[in-house]
C-alpha cells in the first residue's frame, strides 16, 4: 500500500528545493546519450552486503542470468550517488542528460545486517532509449561521486522493482522512506510504478476517510484537493475510479439532506433530534 501520511487541512504543499547551480552535462559523445525503460526486483531475493565505497546491487546475474548480452550492454542502470563525495549541482548533471530518471529520497537510515549504519548515499536510476555499456555509464558516475560501475551491480531488468525499492516498498525489515520523497526527471513516472489494485483500493480508502473528516461531499473540492497536495489520489480520481468517487459525494449529501450524519464514519447514521 502506498506509504503517504493521512492528509490534513488543506497544508501547505512541500516545498521541492533543487540547487541553484547551471546545467552541466558529461562530456560524451553523441552516441553516449538517450534513453528507455526497465530494472531489477529486490522482492524475494537475498541481495548481499558491498562496500559502502561502491554501493549498488548484486542483481544483474539474478536478473539476466543467460540471458546476459555478450556485449554488456543495457538500456536501464542504477548509480550510487555519495554526497561527500558529490558537486553541489549533481542533480541539475542528471537533468541535464535529459533522459527519464529516478532519484530516491535520502538514505540516511540503512543499516547493515549487524545493525552498523550504512553511509547515507541516494539511488539514482537512469533509463535510456538505446543501450548503453559500462564505460558509457561509468562516464556518467564521474560526473557524480565517481563510484565504480560494473554490470553485476549496476545494469538493471525491472524498472517498478527498482523503483519501489526506492523507498524500501517491499523490504518491511528496512526503513521505510516516503514515495513522495522520490524525484522523478525527464518524464519519469513514479506513480505508475506503484498503481497495484490494492494500492488503488488504499487510495479511495483514503479519499473516503478524508471526506469524512473534512465534512466534504463535493468532489469538485476532492478533486482541486488531490491535484494540488495528493497526486496519488488525482491519478486515481481520473483515471480508475471517477465514477465511485463521484458517486460517494453524492451520497455523502443524500445522507447530510435526510438529516443523516455522513461523516460519523458509521454509515450515515440519522442524526439525534432535539
Amino acid at each position: 500500500m502506498l506509504r503517504w501520511p493521512r492528509p490534513q487541512v488543506l497544508p501547505a504543499p512541500a516545498a521541492q528545493t533543487m540547487r541553484s547551480h547551471p546545467h552541466v552535462a558529461p562530456q560524451l559523445d553523441d552516441t553516449t546519450l538517450y534513453g528507455s525503460y526497465s530494472i531489477y526486483s529486490p522482492k524475494a531475493v537475498h541481495i548481499p552486503e558491498r562496500p559502502p565505497d561502491v554501493g549498488g546491487f548484486f542483481m544483474a546475474s539474478i536478473r539476466f542470468g543467460k540471458d546476459k548480452p555478450k556485449d554488456e550492454r543495457t538500456r536501464n542502470w542504477t548509480i550510487i550517488v555519495y554526497e561527500d563525495s558529490a558537486p553541489d549541482n549533481w542533480r541539475d548533471i542528471v537533468a541535464g542528460l535529459h533522459v527519464p530518471a529516478f532519484i530516491s529520497p535520502y538514505h540516511d537510515k540503512d543499516v547493515r545486517a549487524d545493525g552498523s549504519p550504512k553511509k547515507p548515499h541516494w539511488h539514482l536510476i537512469l533509463c535510456f532509449k538505446g543501450k548503453k555499456s559500462v564505460g558509457q555509464i561509468q562516464a556518467i558516475s564521474d560526473q557524480l561521486s565517481g563510484v565504480h560501475v560494473d554490470w553485476e551491480h549496476c545494469a538493471v531488468g525491472d524498472l517498478t522493482g527498482m523503483v519501489r525499492y526506492l523507498v524500501h516498498y517491499e523490504d518491511a525489515d528496512k526503513h521505510q522512506y516516503e514515495i513522495a520523497d522520490i524525484q522523478a526527471l525527464s518524464g519519469a513516472d513514479v506513480l505508475a510504478h506503484f498503481a497495484e489494485a490494492a494500492d488503488v483500493d488504499e487510495c479511495v480508502g483514503q479519499m473516503m476517510d478524508w471526506l469524512c473528516e473534512q465534512g466534504i461531499t463535493s468532489f469538485a473540492a476532492l478533486s482541486r484537493y488531490a491535484r494540488a497536495y495528493r497526486k496519488d489520489w488525482f491519478r486515481v480520481l481520473t483515471s480508475k475510479r471517477t465514477v465511485f468517487m463521484a458517486q460517494f459525494c453524492k451520497s455523502l449529501q443524500w445522507e447530510a439532506d435526510k438529516g443523516m450524519n455522513p461523516f460519523d464514519g458509521n454509515g450515515g447514521e440519522r442524526a439525534v433530534e432535539d
